[in-house]
């Protein structure tokens, strides 16, 4: 069960939204999901980002070079002048896309071949990643993180 004080912090805001008859209800359904996703929560979670990190956010084709694609490329510049400066590369929308410069997704599973693969993703992650890597999966990408 959740703690006390949690407890008591939902009941007084449920009580602001909803009447009492339905609160109850309410609560136990929220404490229900966090003790669920409590148990989900592992242990060994990534650090915490702090005031010591610095990310570099650019679009996956912003760095690009002759017979090359735009992954390798930013790889590549990171590692000659961004190693030791930068903690993170967070790259805007790299997958497939209907319109708005990436923004329309259209499949977040898969890399836009145009500007590299999953293998180049994992590699700058690995690389340049507080959390040493990436994640595909459809539920948590953890693509973003990179």
């Amino acid at each position: 069960m959740t703690s006390e004080i949690l407890t008591t912090t939902i009941r007084s805001l449920l009580q602001k939204i909803y009447s009492d008859k339905i609160e109850e209800t309410f609560l136990l359904r929220i404490q229900n999901l966090l003790d669920e996703y409590k148990q989900r929560i592992s242990v060994n979670s990534p650090p915490a980002l702090n005031h010591a990190d610095s990310f570099l956010i650019t679009y996956a084709d912003q760095f690009q070079n002759t017979n090359e694609l735009p992954l390798k490329t930013l790889h590549r510049f990171c590692m000659d002048y961004l190693q030791g400066i930068i903690t993170g590369v967070h790259i805007l929308p790299f997958f497939p896309y209907t319109s708005d410069d990436g923004f329309s997704v259209s499949d977040y599973l898969q890399v836009n071949p145009a500007l590299g693969d999953w293998n180049d993703i994992e590699q700058i992650a690995v690389d340049f990643s507080p959390y040493g890597g990436c994640s595909n999966q459809p539920l948590f990408p953890k693509a973003h993180l990179v």
